[in-house]
């Protein structure tokens, strides 16, 4: 870095830009004076001010002050004029103080006098203090240096290093060597002199202190002036420089790339002072675009399109031609036009032009050949060096020294193409490269004239030919390759480390033996070997635009450029020392652009800082880089790799920043590293950092997260586990409460087996009575019918019809009895079905003829043998066949028999009103009748059907029916060919004993009163049986609720309020959420009123024992019990 004391602050160069720290407000913003320390601390002084830079919270560099450090008394001291860092510590240099910082206090010496000027030399301080003289800054205070005195008086502007002592710059004076024994030697005169007519004000050793070299002094007016040890003026940069006589060099400074940096008045000014590389242009002498180069009787003249120059040594410099001078270009002979080629050859220095050749003689130009073409390229024929052959735009020409002079030999037959090179080997022959394409080898014919063979095959346009090694290579532009004339003819090199050849570009030979490819900003040198073109030196020049070269076997490169002229000179010991590269700054892609990093430490301290912290939520990062190199920074090239996102390096590229954005959270490493104007890789910058995971990745997060989710799996389980007590007590309630329900329903169901077993006694010995009688009323009346007539027998018909229909029910009742009580039981045998069932319908054909009806067994003559009960089948038949006569006005009723190996098949058919579909499903059903009451249409008691289906049913067979209303019916009964006799045994009977009143079994009642009448009422209801529990408040009452299930709730009449409280209070009990709930007492409510409390009943007369009795009963005897509330 390079800082420079400003009037508004400091001013830091990187190699790219300028940045300026500001001192506090609270002071003045000047800056007089700043010194850096090996660590590469920055101090600084100002006008009543001593600090340093130092890094911020976002590692950017701000001015801290060091004035606290000094003590109150002391703090007038006005300007700090210079700074120096000493082997005791930084030195602040005041006119009437000095001051010095250790790093942990401040020492102070005040004079009497004034301090005029402190120097550091070495790692000492001295100070030359008015009055006393030149003084050396001890540890304990300041010493006078041996012949110090002398200089009480004597204005000195530089104390320098020397091999013999100290080398001041004085005032009027000039150069005096101060030798440690006091003594002083006045140095060179020419040198002092100028120092005595400009005034000199800095200094500065060059190359470093304590090394032999050169010392260069800024002065008033006269630029800069460079000696070496002896006070020998070396060179003055003025004009040539562009420094003016009005410009004061205030302050000097050299780099460690060869640079002096001049400190103005008005600005910053940077040189080249020596190295490999010296550039020559216009402030040199040398004007235009560079074409050709060579030397000639010692001197280098330089072609260019402005001209033809020669170098002279030491033309410039000094004022008056006095002392030593620099190296100046100066135009030859006044010619002004464009020089294309230049050849030495013959003692004769010939120059290309565009008017033909032209022979330097007696510093003036003159017409060798003159020619409309332009003479691109000269060349020596290979078979005699009198003869010089010339590339032209349409061919080659030759020239031809002899004892009178230069012979015009015209143009060569047989090539036609431009020619911009020409190359000679092996003596005998001489290569042209043709611009259209190919080569031409020329050669001298026996009879003396210049002949020409064109070799064209395998190459474009854009050939250039060279010699190298006695072997002739060319090169196309736009290929990769170079190609070499061998016996069997061209051989093909490619070119490593190229990707292809520009449109404009020269060979050249190495003294090496090897070829230098110039082209655009670079040099490349090598050797063909193997197989291809190896490139072993590689010089780049990124300034300029390389037009060709002139390679001395000095091993000295004069490169011709647009600009001018560049010497290289792979010689020279002082190579530039590698630069480094600086991450700069690291900010907020977006935004404002907020610093993370400001770019505070030096490569050393960022590769072992720390690893930066990047928070989230700025992820898009813009990172902004630098490079120390000083000599054409706006050629500066940068690769950068960020290592966890890129591959590899990225290309070369000029830009100084890059933005990445929406970096994932993770560990980087970014790398930065830079390539200057010659080609020079920097050292690399590594600037390590990490992005933090988003606040909701955090390891905070994480365990926030754990926590929430245990609290979560806690409270789920909590839930569960109270959600799980709450089921298991619902679950225990309507337990109880099934259990006793299951008690009830086993003791009603005995008594409902027992009301039906006494049901079916009832109706059979009911039955069996009215058999016996009605026996002998049939009886009385067939006697009748035989002996009586008129109306006396018809009274007897109708007696005997009724009784008929009577004993028909009779014996149905009978049947369905012995049915369902399975005391009937079969008797099968082997039958004729057919047979069986036409006698059958037989006994029904009067019935049929009576109601004008067709009855039919179909087939006819079937018979079908089976083994079934005669007597059933007959009831079978007669109820189908009879049931279809009976529902059938008109048409006819079918029978229709079949049979299979296993069944019996028979289906009666009528053509009848049919059943509606919702009743056939219960047609089967006994005592069921399509229609009921007084007014049905047929007469029958319902159990015709029942009866043939529990047959069917005992003879181990089918019976299903089908009907469509208004069409008819089909009963279709199948019966086994072959059965066993099969007893339908009856359920057998309840053997619970029955428990007055069953109801009140174990039944648990909760009443909430407060009063004894209404649970005095209650026990005596229930408690010979049940248990009665009070509550006298809903609190207690939901209490008692969560202990016990109860069957039923009572609540006493009262204030309205007070009852919904208590029927809220029982409801939130689990289980009680449907409960039965009475209201006891107090005036009779309208259903919605009692709905409205929350109450289910209500009895008004609680003292009525058996009303209480009949309610209770009727509650506890119902099946389906209440559902539970389930939490």
């Amino acid at each position: 870095m390079v800082y420079s004391a400003n009037t508004s602050g400091v001013l830091e160069y990187d190699g790219d830009g300028w940045r300026l720290h500001t001192l506090p407000d609270s002071v003045r913003q000047l800056v007089r004076s700043v010194a850096v320390d090996p660590s590469g601390t920055v101090y600084v002084g100002g006008i009543g001010f001593v600090g340093y830079l130092a890094p911020d919270e976002s590692n950017t560099l701000r001015i801290e002050s060091l004035v606290g450090h000094i003590a109150p008394g002391q703090r007038d001291f006005g300007d700090v004029w210079t700074t120096h860092v000493s082997r005791g510590g930084v030195v602040f240099q005041a006119a009437n103080r000095l001051f010095r910082w250790n790093g942990r206090r401040m020492q102070s010496w005040e004079t009497g006098t004034r301090y005029h000027k402190a120097f550091r030399v070495g790692r000492e301080v001295y100070v030359r203090e008015e009055g006393v003289g030149l003084r050396r800054l001890e540890v304990d205070g300041l010493v006078t240096v041996a012949g110090g005195e002398a200089f009480a008086d004597r204005k000195v502007f530089a104390l320098l290093q020397h091999p013999r002592g100290l080398l001041a710059a004085v005032v009027d004076e000039g150069l005096v060597l101060l030798k440690p024994s006091g003594a002083e030697t006045l140095l060179d005169g020419v040198a002092s002199g100028y120092l005595r007519q400009f005034r000199p004000y800095a200094g500065v050793q060059i190359g470093g202190e304590g090394e032999p070299g050169a010392y260069a002094f800024g002065t008033f007016g006269g630029g800069v002036l460079v000696v070496d040890d002896g006070g020998r003026v070396e060179r003055v940069y003025k004009e040539d420089v562009g420094l003016r006589d009005d410009d004061f060099v205030v302050g000097v400074m050299d780099d460690a790339q060869g640079g002096l940096w001049l400190a103005l008045l008005d600005g910053l000014l940077r040189l080249d002072l020596v190295g490999r590389v010296t550039t020559f242009a216009d402030a040199e002498g040398l004007h235009g675009q560079g074409y050709a180069a060579v030397r000639h009787e010692g001197a280098l003249y330089v072609g260019t399109s402005f001209g033809l120059y020669r170098l002279r040594p030491g033309t410039r410099g000094h004022p008056d031609g006095a002392g030593a001078r620099y190296s100046a270009f100066e135009k030859v002979a006044g010619f002004s036009e464009q020089v294309w080629s230049l050849l030495s050859v013959q003692g004769d220095l010939l120059v290309g032009t565009n008017d033909g050749v032209l022979r330097l003689a007696g510093g003036q130009l003159i017409p060798v050949q003159r020619s409309s073409e332009s003479a691109f390229q000269l060349q020596a024929a290979s078979w005699d060096p009198s003869t010089v052959l010339i590339g032209m735009k349409a061919g080659v020409g030759a020239i031809q020294r002899r004892s009178s002079g230069w012979a015009d030999l015209g143009a060569v037959e047989g090539v036609a193409s431009e020619v911009r090179s020409l190359a000679s080997v092996n003596g005998w022959e001489t290569w042209a490269g043709l611009m259209s394409g190919g080569v031409a080898r020329l050669y001298l014919t026996p009879e003396g004239t210049i002949g020409a063979d064109l070799e064209t095959e395998g190459m474009d346009s854009g050939t250039v030919v060279s010699e190298a090694n006695d072997e002739i290579l060319v090169a196309e532009s736009g290929d990769v390759r170079i190609l070499r004339l061998e016996a069997g003819g061209l051989q093909f090199y490619e070119i490593e480390d190229l990707d292809e050849l520009p449109a404009s570009f020269s060979l050249l030979q190495r003294g090496d033996g090897g070829v230098w490819i110039a082209s655009e900003g670079d040099m490349l040198g090598g050797h063909i070997r193997d197989e291809a073109f190896v490139v072993e030196d590689r010089l780049t020049f990124g300034w300029a635009q390389v037009v060709g070269a002139y390679p001395e076997p000095s091993g000295v490169i004069w490169v011709l450029t647009v600009d001018g002229l560049i010497r290289y000179d792979p010689g020279v010991d002082r190579a530039p020392l590698p630069f480094p590269a600086y991450v700069r700054r690291v900010s907020v892609a977006s935004g404002e652009r907020d610093d993370l990093y400001g770019g505070a430490l030096s490569g050393a301290q960022l590769s072992t800082a720390p690893v930066f912290a990047i928070p989230y939520a700025t992820n898009d990062l813009r990172f902004e880089y630098a490079a120390a190199t000083f000599q054409h920074p706006e050629r500066t090239e940068y690769q950068i790799f960020l290592e966890g996102q890129h591959e590899d390096w990225t290309p070369w590229r000029p830009e100084a920043h890059a933005d990445f954005t929406n970096l994932a959270e993770g560990n980087y490493t970014f790398r930065v590293r830079a390539r200057d104007a010659q080609g020079r890789t920097s050292q690399e910058a590594v600037f390590v950092f990490r992005v933090l995971p988003p606040w909701y990745r955090t390891v905070w997060a994480y365990i926030g997260y754990a926590l929430a989710l245990g609290l979560f799996v806690w409270a789920v389980l909590a839930w569960q586990m109270r959600k799980q007590r709450r089921k298991l007590a619902a679950q225990r309630v309507r337990t109880e409460r099934a259990t006793r329900l299951n008690a009830r329903l086993q003791e009603i169901n005995a008594r409902l087996r027992r009301a039906d077993k006494l049901k079916d006694d009832l109706l059979a010995n009911t039955s069996h009575e009215l058999r016996t009688p009605l026996t002998a009323v049939l009886g009385y009346t067939e006697l009748l019918l035989d002996e009586t007539e008129g109306e006396t027998r018809t009274l007897a018909e109708g007696v005997w019809r009724g009784g008929n229909r009577l004993l028909s029910t009779v014996n149905s009742l009978l049947d369905m009895y012995k049915l369902q009580s399975g005391s009937m039981e079969l008797h099968p045998s082997v039958v004729d079905v057919g047979a069986q069932v036409r006698e059958t319908v037989r006994l029904l054909a009067p019935l049929a003829e009576e109601r004008g009806i067709a009855l039919a067994v179909l087939p006819e003559g079937l018979e079908v043998q089976a083994e079934v009960d005669r007597a059933a089948l007959d009831r079978i038949v007669m109820n189908l066949v009879g049931n279809a006569i009976k529902f059938t006005t008109e048409g006819a009723v079918t029978v229709l028999l079949d049979a299979d190996a296993q069944w019996v098949h028979l289906t009666v058919r009528d053509t009848g009103c049919g059943i509606e579909p919702e009743f056939l499903p219960r047609v089967f059903e006994p005592f069921e009748q399509a229609s009921t009451g007084h007014a049905r249409s047929h007469e029958g008691s319902g159990l015709g059907l029942a009866i043939v289906q529990r047959l069917v049913d005992l003879s181990g067979g089918e019976v299903e029916a089908e009907s469509v209303p208004g069409e008819g019916t089909a009963f279709r009964v199948r019966l086994p060919r072959s059965q066993a006799a099969v007893v339908l045994t009856a359920p057998a009977s309840g053997t619970a004993e029955a428990v007055a009143p069953a109801s009140m079994g174990g039944a648990e009642v909760l009443v909430i009163a407060n009063d004894g009448t209404v649970a005095t009422a209650l026990r005596g209801v229930v408690e010979p049986h049940g248990r009665v529990r009070v509550a006298s408040s809903p609190t207690r009452a939901a209490r008692e609720a969560r202990r016990t299930s109860f069957d039923l709730i009572v609540v006493e009449a009262g204030d309205a309020r007070e009852e919904m409280r208590s029927i809220e209070a029982v409801r939130r009990v689990p289980g009680y959420a449907l409960s039965a709930v009475i209201r006891a007492g107090g005036e009779p409510l309208s259903a919605e009123a009692l709905a409205a409390r929350g109450f289910t009943h209500q009895v008004s007369e609680i003292t009525d024992e058996a009303l209480v009795f009949s309610l209770l009963e009727g509650l506890l005897m119902k099946v389906e019990a209440p559902v539970p509330f389930d939490a």
